[in-house]
């Protein structure tokens, strides 16, 4: 697993750091390199809500790091964010985030998807959409990153 310039994981707690290595072991797995774009460092602007018993968003806590995704073939992501989020189970979140847009997988190839500029929440079965249907914007276009985070969102 590789640090990219200006990430940190110095505060990240013994959970998530347990969760890093399963996440890398999976890139690994895709033949992926596992690079951790963004951790517990003040520079970085997060908006994220505080998990149960928590005051801040969960990366300045040293509960969530987001992974890269665009150097995994489009074609593996979803596959690579359904074994991640099967191998990390229940106390760990996974989101996708690719621009406006994130989905959540549930399992048996189940998707929430949400657009944070319309609003729009969807459950889709299946393959994924080119086109979010709440902005009409590609969601596989934009930059996509892996975010983990060990426990809930309260």
């Amino acid at each position: 697993m590789k640090i990219k310039d200006g990430a940190s994981i110095e505060k990240i707690t013994p959970s998530m750091r347990e969760g890093a290595t399963t996440v890398a072991e999976c890139y690994a797995a895709f033949g992926a390199e596992c690079v951790v774009t963004s951790g517990d460092e003040r520079e970085t602007l997060h908006r994220g809500h505080p998990v149960e018993g928590g005051v801040l968003d969960p990366h300045y806590e040293g509960l969530a790091l987001d992974f890269r995704l665009w150097n995994v073939p489009p074609g593996s992501r979803s596959s690579l964010v359904a074994q991640i989020t099967r191998t990390l189970g229940n106390d760990y979140v996974t989101l996708w985030e690719i621009g406006v847009h994130t989905l959540r997988y549930y399992g048996a190839q189940e998707w929430r998807l949400t657009c944070a500029a319309s609003g729009h929440k969807e459950h889709i079965t299946g393959s994924l959409p080119e086109v979010c249907t709440g902005c009409e914007k590609t969601i596989q276009g934009a930059t996509p990153h892996l975010h983990v985070q060990a426990g809930h969102v309260a």
